[in-house]
């Protein structure tokens, strides 16, 4: 269930960076065997477009409903984003933090996007992924500006 919550963050994360937005809530949405639906959102501490915390908050939410999960089955997991706003708009917390960790982590993100717009999604991957099969890739439709 981690590797496909990863996929899903490292996808949706990606199209966030793509359109210049940050996000403030993760919501997982999930359904059942039975195919009733639910769904589990979280407020992060201030807007970011950074896959770590999002990745984390979507763990976090999706430990909540494992037992769940477990006893009446999962046919769905989705992540959305919400509380969208453009880059650079974003209110500074305190106590600063790192800035040159921020920074850097991204930078290597910006990469790792870049890489994947020129070459394919599947020419990076994390390596715990590796022997993963990813199955079938619906295709992203480029972001348009009207």
């Amino acid at each position: 269930m981690d590797d496909i919550l990863t996929r899903l963050v490292d996808r949706v994360t990606h199209r966030l960076r793509d359109s210049g937005l940050r996000a403030r809530t993760v919501t997982v949405r999930l359904r059942w065997a039975d195919y009733s639906r639910a769904t589990r959102s979280r407020t992060l501490a201030g807007a970011t477009d950074s896959t770590a915390p999002i990745l984390a908050a979507t763990r976090s939410l999706m430990y909540d409903v494992w037992g769940q999960a477990v006893d009446r089955g999962l046919t769905l997991v989705g992540v959305t984003l919400s509380g969208l706003d453009p880059c650079g708009s974003e209110q500074l917390l305190l106590p600063l933090e790192d800035v040159r960790r921020d920074r850097t982590r991204a930078e290597l993100e910006q990469a790792v996007d870049d890489v994947r717009q020129r070459f394919g999604t599947t020419a990076l991957t994390r390596a715990r992924m590796l022997d993963q099969d990813v199955g079938t890739q619906t295709p992203v439709l480029p972001v348009s500006e009207s």
